[in-house]
């Protein structure tokens, strides 16, 4: 009977660190989900998450003629 009990025993001890082990490889996996979404915010030159606080004044609106917008390019064909 002894037997028995320590067998119990160790039965429970190994079930608790099976569940202690599901434990960590969830927060393991929480971590990474963390990380990733963090990255989808960041872009690759950016130095932190850059955020659109709102839509108002979006697109820019832009009035120079198109020839401005572009650098090194005239509005003009020459031949």
């Amino acid at each position: 009977m002894h037997m028995w009990a320590s067998e119990r025993e160790r039965e429970r001890e190994r079930e608790r660190e099976r569940e202690r082990e599901g434990e960590r490889e969830r927060d393991r996996q929480t971590d990474r989900e963390a990380y990733h979404e963090q990255r989808r915010w960041l872009h690759p030159y950016s130095p932190g998450p850059c955020t659109l606080l709102s839509s108002e004044g979006w697109p820019p609106i832009l009035d120079l003629p198109i020839s401005k917008k572009i650098p090194g390019r005239s509005g003009l064909v020459s031949r």
